[in-house]
């Protein structure tokens, strides 16, 4: 019964590869690069996974559903490694989190 909901975006790009002689397939679910390039409002429908001797190492399809004034849209993020990218051993991210407190003064 699921399958009917589902989206296919993904399912149709990865068999669309492989009908053009690209060494590919659909990754599980929850892996880390489910999450980039995935804001607000917008859900990962997948990763791609490219086995072949090509630049593009997975390919993360975005989709954002339709809105009262807006139709879907799919968005498609092809990664590329670069190697003068690297990321430095003790590198720690650091951010704020905002904490709601009550005002002192007024309201």
């Amino acid at each position: 019964m699921f399958k009917n909901f589902r989206d296919k975006t993904r399912d149709n790009l990865c068999q669309n590869l492989i009908d053009l002689g690209i060494d590919c397939d659909m990754s599980e679910r929850g892996i880390r690069a489910d999450k980039l390039q995935n804001p607000w409002h917008r859900k990962s429908l997948g990763v791609i996974k490219i086995n072949s001797k090509s630049s593009i190492e997975f390919i993360n399809i975005i989709k954002q559903d339709r809105s009262k004034d807006r139709p879907p849209r799919w968005w498609y993020y092809f990664a590329v490694p670069d190697q003068s990218v690297k990321s430095k051993p003790n590198q720690i991210e650091v951010r704020s989190i905002r904490k709601k407190t009550f005002p002192v003064f007024g309201k």
